[in-house]
């Protein structure tokens, strides 16, 4: 036995209490209904807005680094690798290796100091 019911009483079911209502009380709780799902539906499309919004700007930021990739890899090469190479011994000179990524490094502080 469930506690609290008695015995032989009918519950009433959403379904029951939907039927008992007239024309117009139907058509009311339609229309609320559907009011509150083309709000929910509003609001998805604006979060969804913002969420490809952010997706972009982390895409630009990202071919940004990879274009600054690109570059520093072209000037290591132009610098290190070839120009810091010793003709007669074929060895990189430490010198320049060590100016260059001090260089760099001073760059991505800076730049992480800019960076909110």
């Amino acid at each position: 036995k469930k506690k609290g019911a008695k015995k032989g009483a009918k519950v009433e079911t959403k379904k029951d209490a939907f039927n008992k209502l007239n024309d117009d009380e139907k058509n009311d709780l339609v229309g609320l209904e559907i009011e509150l799902v083309q709000a929910e539906i509003e609001q998805l499309k604006k979060a969804g807005d913002k969420d490809i919004d952010d997706i972009r700007t982390l895409m630009e930021e990202v071919d940004m680094r990879i274009a600054e990739t690109k570059k520093d890899t072209y000037e290591f090469k132009r610098d290190i690798i070839i120009g810091a190479e010793n003709p007669r011994t074929g060895k990189i000179l430490g010198e320049k290796m060590i100016r260059f990524m001090e260089e760099k490094f001073m760059e991505e502080k800076l730049r992480q100091k800019d960076t909110p």
